[in-house]
C-alpha cells in the first residue's frame, strides 16, 4: 500500500478495532441472548449452557500462548488472518449442531481459533504506535470489544434470530462476516520495518526464549492473576444474566437490552476513562474503581431482579473494558516485555485468564439450585479478590529507552 505511516497507522488501528468487535466480540455476546433459544432447541440444562459458555475460553488457554509466540516469532497478521478463517468455519458450524457433544465441539474448535486474535492485535498495536500512544490504541481497540458485544447483545436475539430463521442463522451470518476480515488482514499493511525486522526465526529455541524471558518477572504474574479473576466475575455473570432475567419473568428484548445496557455503558466510558488515568498516571486507582462496582453491582443484581438491575448494570459496564485496556497497556509496558515479547506475554496472560472463565461459569450456574440470585454472590467473591491483588501492582510506566534495546536485542 503506499499511503502515508500515519495514515496506515489509522488504517491497521481501524482495522484492529473493527475486527475484534465483528469477528470475536458481537458473536460472542450473541450466544448469551440466544441461549434460552439453544437450549430450548437442543434440550440443555442450565449446568450444560454454563460448559459451553465456558468451554471455549478453556480451549483458548493453551491456544492463546502458542498463538502469542507465534505472533512474536512470525508476525500477527498471519496469526490474526487465519483465526478469522477458521473462527469463520468453527462458528458457521455450530448452526448445524444436533445437541450438546456437536455444540460443544465446534464451540472448543471456535475458542482455539480465535483466542490468538485479542493479544496478536494489542501486539499490532503496540508495533504501530509509540509506548506514549499505546495506552491510546488499546482503549480504540477496548471500544471495538464494547461496541461489539452491545451490538450482538442488542440484535442478535431479538433481530437477527427472526430475520434469519433462529440461532442456527445468526451463527452462520457471523461466520460470514469473519471470512470477510480474514482476507482484509490478508491485504493489510505490514509493521514498521524497524519492528518487522526483530522477529526471530521460526524455530523451537525462538519459542522457548520468549517464554524464559517472560516467566521470572513477578510484576506479570500479579497482573496475570489480577486478569484471572476479572475474567472469572465477568464471563459468569455475562453469561448467566439474559437466562436469569427471562427466567425470572423479563422479555427476551428487555434482557438483551440489559445486557446491551452493560456494554454500551463500556463503550462510552472506556476512551475517555483511558485517557484520565493515563493523563493523570491513576492506572491502579481506576483499575479498583472497576472492582468496586463490579462487587456492589453483582451483590444488587443478586438481591433484586426489579428496576435497580439497570443502574447496577451500567455502573459496572462503565469501568468494564477499563480494566482490560489498563492492564494489557501494563502487561506490554511491564520491565522485560515490551512490544518484542508482548504477544507471549499477552498469550499466557489470556490463557490464565481463560482458565478463570472456564471455571466460573458452570461453578456459578450451578449455584442457581441454591436461589436464581446465589450465583452473583460467587463472582462477586471473584471481583473482591481482583480488587486486593491490583492494591499489589506496582506502578507501572512506559520506559522507551528500555523498550528500544528489548527490540534490539531481539
Amino acid at each position: 500500500m503506499t499511503v502515508a505511516p500515519d495514515r496506515r497507522r489509522g488504517w491497521v488501528l481501524a482495522l484492529c478495532a473493527t475486527t475484534i468487535m465483528l469477528v470475536l466480540s458481537a458473536p460472542g455476546a450473541a450466544m448469551p441472548v440466544l441461549f434460552p433459544q439453544i437450549a430450548a432447541d437442543l434440550h440443555l440444562s442450565l449446568v450444560q449452557i454454563g460448559v459451553l459458555w465456558g468451554v471455549a475460553p478453556l480451549a483458548g488457554a493453551v491456544a492463546g500462548l502458542l498463538g502469542g509466540m507465534a505472533a512474536d516469532v512470525r508476525g500477527a497478521r498471519a496469526v490474526v488472518a487465519a483465526g478469522c478463517f477458521v473462527c469463520a468455519a468453527a462458528g458457521a458450524a455450530r448452526g448445524l449442531s444436533w445437541g450438546f457433544a456437536a455444540l460443544a465441539f465446534f464451540t472448543v474448535i471456535l475458542g482455539v481459533a480465535g483466542s490468538p486474535v485479542p493479544n496478536s492485535l494489542h501486539k499490532t498495536a503496540g508495533q504501530w504506535f509509540s509506548p506514549r500512544s499505546f495506552g491510546k490504541a488499546n482503549a480504540v481497540i477496548a471500544v471495538g470489544v464494547a461496541s461489539g458485544a452491545m451490538l450482538g447483545s442488542l440484535v442478535s436475539a431479538a433481530y437477527l434470530a427472526p430475520l434469519l430463521g433462529g440461532w442456527r442463522g445468526v451463527t452462520v451470518l457471523y461466520g460470514v462476516v469473519a471470512m470477510v476480515f480474514g482476507a482484509l488482514w490478508i491485504a493489510a499493511p505490514t509493521p514498521p520495518q524497524s519492528l518487522a525486522a526483530s522477529r526471530a526465526r521460526w524455530s523451537f529455541s525462538g519459542f522457548r526464549a520468549t517464554v524464559v524471558a517472560v516467566v521470572p518477572i513477578r510484576a506479570f504474574w500479579v497482573l496475570t492473576a489480577a486478569c484471572f479473576c476479572y475474567s472469572a466475575y465477568y464471563m459468569g455473570f455475562a453469561g448467566y444474566l439474559p437466562t436469569y432475567l427471562t427466567d425470572v419473568g423479563w422479555s427476551t428484548a428487555a434482557a438483551g437490552g440489559a445486557a446491551a445496557a452493560f456494554q454500551a455503558a463500556s463503550m462510552a466510558g472506556v476512551y475517555p476513562l483511558t485517557l484520565l488515568a493515563e493523563r493523570f498516571h491513576v492506572r491502579r486507582g481506576m483499575m479498583a474503581v472497576t472492582g468496586l462496582c463490579a462487587v456492589a453491582g453483582l451483590v444488587v443484581i443478586s438481591a433484586t431482579a426489579g428496576p435497580w438491575v439497570w443502574p447496577a448494570v451500567i455502573a459496572m459496564g462503565l469501568f468494564h473494558d477499563l480494566f482490560m485496556t489498563l492492564s494489557i497497556t501494563m502487561v506490554v509496558q511491564t520491565a522485560g516485555i515490551g512490544p518484542a515479547l508482548a504477544g507471549t506475554a499477552l498469550g499466557l496472560t489470556m490463557s490464565v485468564q481463560r482458565l478463570g472463565g472456564f471455571v466460573s461459569p458452570p461453578l456459578g450456574n450451578s449455584l442457581a439450585a441454591f436461589g436464581p440470585g446465589a450465583p452473583f454472590l460467587l463472582w462477586a467473591g471473584f471481583a473482591v479478590a481482583m480488587l486486593v491483588l491490583v492494591s499489589r501492582v506496582a506502578p507501572i510506566r512506559p520506559d522507551r529507552e528500555a523498550l528500544g534495546a528489548l527490540v534490539e536485542a531481539r
